[in-house]
């Protein structure tokens, strides 16, 4: 074994290194089946670093921040029986701000994606049967960060978050 002040730059240079064999690719194991990736368990999958989702909540994506906009207008806080959010009132702070400023709901909304998005991740952990993940994927261009929500019945916590969400805005 060499020590690696023996190794000369130009034999250093010239070893081959691949870039792809280094990033990490972990996917969590669902909690329900135990697969790797995507399974029918799959409620939703935030790219946190980006602000992405996907999923079978994507469908209802709209309509969920749409309802997050009237808890905007009518809730300091979570309505019963969820928990307080930070997330929320981060998000009531940034848009009543933006609002205070001559944007509309739905631009001042838009504005604060992120956050937004962080709202609906506080409904689901706080309901019963979601299991969630947090993970990290290491690509040449960066570290990013996901969470992965899993339930046994994804359409029926769907179901379920909307009906909250309906029912009080």
């Amino acid at each position: 074994m060499r020590n690696i002040d023996e190794i000369d730059d130009e034999e250093f240079e010239n070893d081959e290194y691949d870039e792809e064999m280094n990033d990490v690719s972990y996917e969590p194991e669902c909690p329900v089946c135990h697969s790797e990736g995507d399974c029918e368990h799959v409620l939703a999958t935030f790219g946190v670093t980006e602000g992405t989702v996907s999923g079978p909540i994507c469908k209802h994506i709209d309509e969920m921040l749409n309802s997050i906009a009237g808890f905007i207008l009518k809730h300091e806080t979570f309505p019963p029986p969820l928990v307080e959010s930070s997330s929320y009132g981060e998000l009531r702070e940034a848009v009543t701000a933006s609002r205070d400023a001559g944007d509309s709901l739905g631009d001042a909304l838009d504005a604060e994606y992120g956050l937004a998005l962080g709202v609906l991740r506080d409904i689901l952990e706080d309901r019963e049967g979601v299991s969630w993940e947090e993970y990290e994927i290491d690509e040449s261009s960066g570290t990013w960060g996901y969470m992965r929500y899993y339930a046994a019945d994804p359409n029926q916590v769907i179901a379920e978050v909307n009906q909250y969400l309906s029912s009080n805005c």
